[in-house]
């Protein structure tokens, strides 16, 4: 029986205060309607890290466009090459977008930044 995940793994996220602080003060970064800082890491797979924008309708919304995003990051997995730490810092007016529309804008911007596989 094949079981699949509902949720990144944990090996996706990042988690450690070190690693986060790492990415922040990436010089390397791009915006498109979502700000993405990256840096190279040494193990074998991307780990990403979501940031909503502290005034985004409480933690519900917050909790809600972390929930979206980890799910479309979830869902392409596959494409997305690794070795990278990824930090999103997400706007507020993200959660006015459908699903899909959030998760062609997310396909893009990994896109733009050359993280998706050809």
């Amino acid at each position: 029986m094949l079981v699949t995940r509902r949720s990144l793994t944990r090996v996706r996220m990042l988690k450690k205060r070190d690693d986060i602080k790492k990415v922040f003060s990436s010089k390397k970064y791009y915006f498109s309607s979502i700000l993405v800082r990256y840096c190279p890491n040494d193990q074998n797979c991307s780990r990403f890290v979501i940031v909503p924008e502290r005034k985004t309708h409480g933690a519900v919304g917050r909790n809600l466009i972390r929930r979206r995003i980890s799910e479309i990051l979830r869902t392409n997995q596959q494409r997305i090459r690794e070795g990278f730490d990824i930090a999103f810092f997400v706007k507020r007016d993200i959660l006015d977008f459908k699903y899909e529309d959030l998760s062609d804008l997310l396909v893009k911007a990994l896109e733009k930044g050359g993280f998706l596989r050809s």
